[in-house]
């Protein structure tokens, strides 16, 4: 009987590890599939694990919270994979955050792992990697426009590495490209941003 217990303990200790995020809301549909290839609808509640990929629906809104309080806004007909993270409380230099946006449109609210250890923080689009000081920041994918609302931006890809400061906005053509600064977003685009606020359960504290 112990020893049952044990394993039962184990088992959820394991589960809870790999577990590195909640669907913290959920407007419209969202389809999750894991590493192994299971598919399956989301719901607000939901845990998701490494290698995870989430797609939206049209219309749709999906708002996950990450064990350090990060916050990742999915706008619709989005997919976005959960590469590797990595948060350990107490234990930073394990931390690690690398995501990749495939195509739609993202916001990300950096939490204790882009605030102490932004070195640990990646995210793939395919025209550049980004990487974060503290960050509150849209993007699209595709040739795709940037905007750094709070903290800073790095841009990387094979014309080096250049960043946006908070308030600039940027538009990377394709990966052989660096940003280029821009006023304002283009009508669409900027429709397309107003609707990855958060909500107050996922806004920054």
């Amino acid at each position: 009987m112990i020893r049952i217990a044990a394993i039962a303990i184990c088992l959820l200790a394991r589960s809870a590890m790999a577990s590195v995020c909640t669907i913290d809301d959920l407007a419209g549909t969202a389809r999750a599939e894991t590493a192994s290839h299971r598919s399956f609808p989301l719901e607000r509640g939901m845990e998701l694990e490494n290698g995870t990929l989430v797609a939206t629906g049209r219309g749709s809104r999906l708002e996950m919270k990450f064990r350090d309080g990060l916050t990742v806004i999915l706008g619709e007909n989005t997919a976005f994979r959960i590469d590797d993270y990595v948060y350990v409380r107490n234990a930073p230099v394990k931390d690690k955050v690398s995501l990749t946006l495939l195509k739609g449109s993202l916001r990300v609210i950096t939490g204790l792992i882009g605030k102490l250890k932004p070195d640990a923080f990646i995210l793939k689009t395919n025209t550049a990697t980004l990487g974060v000081r503290g960050s509150d920041f849209i993007a699209t994918s595709g040739s795709h426009y940037l905007e750094a609302l709070k903290g800073q931006v790095f841009v990387t890809n094979s014309s080096g590495r250049t960043f946006l400061g908070s308030g600039q906005i940027g538009y990377i053509p394709n990966s052989e490209s660096s940003p280029t600064l821009v006023e304002r977003l283009p009508a669409e685009v900027a429709f397309e941003f107003a609707q990855l606020s958060p909500t107050a359960s996922g806004a920054e504290k």
